[in-house]
């Protein structure tokens, strides 16, 4: 039997990704479905990732850390837990510093637009996270906490100074940890550190 080629003609419907991305995330937004709730009778679930440093934009290995971390938050959810998930942004410290540097701006004004930039980009994603508990690091509700805990660690004999070996990259001027070193080289620069 011949087909009727008006009835298998497809329908002209444009889909605008966009347009609808924005327009359910917004709702997400406004409903505050994200927002972690407490129901004494409801099983609870954390999840936090690993901040991004806050001197740039988000890349594609950002996106893939942070979409695995979505998707067991939102299988939580309809698991029926009550979820937290956040994130923060690292916007303290060695790498904001040296990219202040090299922008020729203060550290404190590059945080703060890439934090803002960054969180653009995570809500454009459609990641879930409770934006009412983000954190940047740099921000003194923050830090006053950090400095405080460290204290009481001090005040308690748990931290100490005392001379060690330390990653050094002679390019960035300044010590490293052992995670931004990548094969002896410094994860910024690419040049070779040096136990000092």
């Amino acid at each position: 039997m011949p087909l009727d080629s008006k009835a298998v003609e497809p329908q002209s419907h444009a889909y605008d990704a966009r347009e609808i991305e924005l327009r359910w995330q917004a709702r997400w937004h406004g409903a505050r479905i994200f927002e972690a709730v407490r129901r004494a009778d409801q099983p609870k679930w954390f999840i936090v990732e690993l901040p991004p440093f806050a001197n740039g934009d988000l890349h594609l290995g950002h996106a893939r850390n942070y979409i695995a971390a979505d998707a067991g938050a939102r299988f939580r959810r309809m698991c029926g837990y009550d979820v937290l998930y956040t994130t923060g942004f690292d916007t303290f410290g060695l790498p904001n510093e040296l990219a202040a540097r090299e922008q020729g701006c203060h550290p404190e004004a590059l945080a703060r637009r890439c934090s803002e930039a960054m969180l653009a980009q995570l809500v454009r994603l459609g990641l879930s996270h409770d934006r009412t508990r983000i954190s940047a690091y740099h921000d003194a509700d923050y830090y006053r906490w950090v400095q405080w805990v460290f204290l009481k660690l001090l005040e308690a004999g748990y931290c100490v100074r005392r001379r060690a070996a330390a990653n050094w990259c002679d390019a960035c001027a300044t010590t490293l940890a052992d995670s931004l070193v990548e094969a002896g080289r410094c994860w910024r620069c690419g040049g070779k550190v040096e136990t000092r």
